[in-house]
């Protein structure tokens, strides 16, 4: 659970992470929270329980208990994590349109929304957008109301594609400074 920027996660037979998050973000009424430098949670986002208060700001877990025999659902205003396989060091998070952009050491993510078109704890989805890393945070920008990132293959925009409707990342140097 987070509790003032820091994360607190108790690994059976481990010494607990106690470890700041590298960055955040505003979207969808919840702060998404990423970029811890504990392998054992670097590959997480966190996000936080719709905002109401300032006190929702760390909740990033279910509001019922999971082990109960009465009420132990998932609610759709609930915080949770969402697990992103090899996502590396994470560099940047940037809410875009419908979607959280995240842009890391290994690709480009989108996290968005599921059924219902929302973001909700029990709907949402995770698509790579990109393989080509980011290089640094600074090296993101929106001009023209579009992302773009520096890799090691030159400079991305991401681009939406016409027949899925999908972010796609286009190198918008290859034909002139490579």
């Amino acid at each position: 659970y987070a509790v003032g920027g820091y994360i607190t996660v108790d690994f059976t037979g481990t010494e607990p992470a106690n470890t700041r998050f590298s960055m955040c973000a505003g979207f969808s009424g919840r702060v998404f929270y990423g970029g811890c430098p504990d392998n054992r949670l670097s590959d997480r986002i966190y996000f936080s329980k719709i905002i109401e208060t300032n006190s929702d700001l760390g909740k990033c877990y279910q509001e019922a208990d999971p082990t109960s025999e009465y009420i132990s659902d998932l609610i759709p205003t609930d915080g949770g994590s969402i697990l992103i396989p090899n996502l590396g060091t994470l560099k940047a998070m940037l809410p875009y349109g419908r979607a959280l952009l995240l842009f890391s050491s290994e690709g480009v993510w989108a996290i968005g929304p599921g059924e219902g078109g929302l973001f909700a704890a029990t709907s949402y989805s995770v698509n790579k957008v990109s393989d080509q890393g980011c290089l640094a945070a600074d090296s993101v920008v929106v001009g023209d109301n579009t992302p773009m990132y520096w890799s090691e293959a030159g400079i991305y925009a991401l681009v939406q594609d016409s027949n899925s409707g999908f972010l796609t990342a286009q190198n918008i140097t290859q034909d002139s400074i490579n």
